[in-house]
């Protein structure tokens, strides 16, 4: 579901000018930001088929982690938030991979990983090339 909002999203702003794609990422953080005050807490059930586990989550983070990206940082200002939104749907030149592809690109180059990450907002891997 959350690739398809992403893509749907990103399909439609792409090739607009930065002013009309921005305007659209000021709507979406509005939306983010509408959701985090808000203040709410959900308690939810698992939903194995949308990669949903059970627990409470704050409503805002929940929408941005399951159904779309909708970034809001109270501690950052209004137009850093609209630049991170408008950062995760402008690019066209976007893919997704699995943790073992980009392993897999770590031993091609011959880089050692010290450190991965897999969590909600991606996958996230450091290494260094050995030295001998």
């Amino acid at each position: 579901m959350r690739e398809f909002v992403d893509d749907y999203v990103r399909d439609r702003i792409g090739g607009l000018p930065y002013e009309s794609a921005y305007k659209v990422c000021e709507q979406i953080t509005a939306l983010g930001k509408a959701l985090a005050d808000a203040k709410i807490k959900i308690k939810v059930p698992g939903v194995d088929l949308l990669e949903i586990k059970a627990g409470e989550y704050d409503l805002q983070r929940f929408i941005y982690h399951f159904f779309m990206k909708c970034y809001w940082n109270e501690e950052l200002n209004q137009n850093d938030n609209v630049v991170i939104n408008y950062d995760w749907y402008h690019p066209q030149l976007c893919s997704r991979h699995t943790l073992e592809e980009v392993r897999a690109w770590f031993d091609k180059l011959g880089l050692k990983i010290t450190q991965e990450c897999v969590d909600f907002y991606g996958i996230t891997v450091r290494g260094k090339r050995s030295i001998e």
